[in-house]
């Protein structure tokens, strides 16, 4: 390859470095960031300018410029999210650094809350976009079952009905299920498909005065089982172990902070590795998709322009000026919404509506000015006779 070829091909990696970065800041930008990308000299010059209008000085852009029913449809949508039921579809409730929660979504993609709590730090939720299963790396299979260790009844309770909490470690994330009977192993729990090291198994509906007999099972991702050695526990009286209430009650100092990875699982399953800078319960939700309609497309010269739905001519420059001025609105000193008068001939630089009537902004200016209260000529009179050619 020639130089002239490299220089051409380093050009060429260096525009698609600068275009990425500029795209990723584009999407997550705001909408009045989104704003400023094109119309940035239209702010930096009023800026600069001595009276500068009240929303456009904290950059309320849409506070003119969107449309009325892009708004309605907004506040729908924000309401919506607000009020949205999330789908919860998965908890590990023993405090962990690394959580593993596997579970079903759309295979083409969904957006999932993580909602992570732990002692001393709070709650934190956080929205992970989820791409296609077939986009996702699997996770590699595991080459042995895992290991099962500390097995012991953590807690029996007596409430409303009697419990016990079993509980165990794995050295990797998996399954959790127990069996158990007072003659028999003939119940068990249930099979918790969440995959953790740290593994607690609540048991209801067991009866007072009596030995249990129990086991755990545990399954690794690569679907490797392990079975624990059988033991037992009796209910005749009520109990908690003093290290479990240590752990329980233990925390961290530091902001909570979550790191989320998504691979492949069998079946087309979701597998969610949640990365805790605190030992947290982790809990995964499916949300309802974000959908943004306050913004149309428009083509041009081949690049599509994502852009606010605007406000009407009415609204921008008559209607959303009531909006803070109302009191304005039966005090004028000048008819506005009308056309001129027969003959008259309003100048280039007093603004009007599309069809020629009279606004607010025909004397205003709308963003700033150096004149007070934001006029187009530097006095009363001056403004009148730019019209009236008959007052001068």
């Amino acid at each position: 390859m020639g130089r002239k070829a490299k220089v051409i091909g380093l050009s060429l990696c260096l525009a698609i470095l600068a275009f990425a970065a500029w795209h990723a800041k584009v999407s997550t930008a705001s909408p009045v960031d989104k704003c400023l990308e094109c119309h940035r000299a239209t702010w930096e010059e009023a800026e600069s300018m001595r009276y500068i209008h009240l929303p456009f000085q904290q950059k309320k852009c849409l506070h003119c410029h969107e449309s009325r029913k892009a708004r309605r449809q907004r506040r729908m949508e924000e309401k919506r999210r607000s009020e949205a039921q999330v789908t919860w579809l998965g908890r590990n409730p023993a405090p962990a650094k690394v959580q593993w929660l596997n579970f079903k979504a759309d295979p083409y993609g969904a957006t999932v809350l993580v909602e992570a709590k732990g002692p001393g730090v709070g709650v934190r939720r956080q929205r992970v976009k989820i791409p296609p299963v077939d986009d996702l790396d699997p996770l590699p299979a595991a080459d042995a079952p895992p290991q099962i260790k500390n097995v012991r009844v953590a807690e029996v309770e007596r409430g409303i009905f009697l419990s016990a909490r079993i509980v165990w470690d794995t050295d990797k994330p998996a399954t959790s299920l127990v069996r158990y009977g007072i003659k028999a192993l003939n119940q068990n729990s249930g099979l918790d498909t969440s995959y953790t090291n740290h593994h607690e198994v609540v048991l209801t509906g067991i009866r007072s005065n009596r030995t249990y007999r129990f086991r755990v099972e545990s399954e690794s991702m690569g679907g490797k089982k392990a079975v624990s050695e059988e033991k037992e526990f009796s209910t005749a009286r009520a109990f908690r172990l003093d290290d479990e209430k240590a752990f329980t009650a233990a925390g961290e100092e530091g902001e909570l902070s979550l790191e989320c990875k998504v691979f492949r699982g069998k079946d087309d399953q979701y597998i969610l590795r949640v990365t805790a800078s605190h030992p947290v319960a982790v809990s995964v939700g499916l949300v309802p998709e974000e959908r943004d309609k306050s913004y149309g497309s428009s083509d041009s010269g081949g690049e599509v322009v994502k852009h606010i739905i605007t406000s009407s001519d009415l609204f921008a420059n008559i209607t959303v000026c009531y909006t803070c001025h109302r009191e304005y609105q039966k005090i004028l000193s000048h008819p506005i919404n009308v056309y001129p008068k027969p003959g008259m001939i309003v100048p280039s630089e007093y603004p009007t509506l599309d069809d020629g009537r009279i606004s607010c902004n025909s004397c205003h200016a709308n963003h700033a000015s150096d004149i007070p209260f934001r006029l187009i000529k530097s006095g009363k009179k001056e403004l009148c006779i730019g019209c009236h050619k008959d007052m001068a």
